[in-house]
């Protein structure tokens, strides 16, 4: 019976062909291949980024490895899609405030940027900082407030956090 249930395979399903190359599928379906996309798969790099966050918490010691391919991640990534950045930022920033404090001027620039994601986990970053390093984001506080009034309930609770962490007033 063993040879039976080989042979059926074997006539069912016949020999499989050997995958594609990545792209000839697409071109042969019309699509574009995915290997010529200049934008990246944005999804797969916030994953990632949210992954090397998580990574630098769990590892400290991997934080200065991960660290300059965050911000490179980030460089690369358009704003509506760099909260997994962001996010990264502000988990190793609750742990390891010194080690992420030189991009708070960067972070800082994500609070206006009208994208929800963006703007949340800039702002969670910046309260995570701050919490023991708080001089360090003194001067983002006045644009975290103005985010206690936005229409977006995660943007406003982060600001209200992050102030809290903080120790604003607004925040309490």
């Amino acid at each position: 019976m063993g040879g039976r249930t080989g042979a059926a395979r074997e006539t069912i399903g016949g020999p499989r062909p050997a995958p594609a190359p990545v792209g000839q599928q697409a071109q042969e379906d019309g699509e574009r291949p995915r290997e010529q996309d200049e934008t990246g798969d944005d999804d797969e790099r916030e994953a990632a980024a949210h992954a090397l966050g998580k990574l630098g918490i769990i590892e400290p010691q991997m934080i200065r490895g991960i660290l300059p391919k965050l911000v490179e991640v980030l460089e690369f990534s358009k704003e509506a899609s760099c909260g997994g950045v962001l996010f990264a930022l502000g988990a190793i920033g609750l742990h390891y405030p010194n080690e992420v404090a030189d991009l708070v001027p960067r972070l800082i620039s994500y609070l206006d940027s009208g994208h929800p994601n963006a703007v949340k986990n800039a702002i969670a970053a910046l309260g995570n900082i701050g919490s023991s390093t708080p001089d360090a984001v003194r001067d983002a506080i006045p644009m975290i407030r103005k985010h206690l009034e936005s229409p977006d309930l995660d943007v406003k609770m982060n600001a209200k956090v992050a102030l809290g962490r903080l120790g604003d007033p607004a925040g309490m």
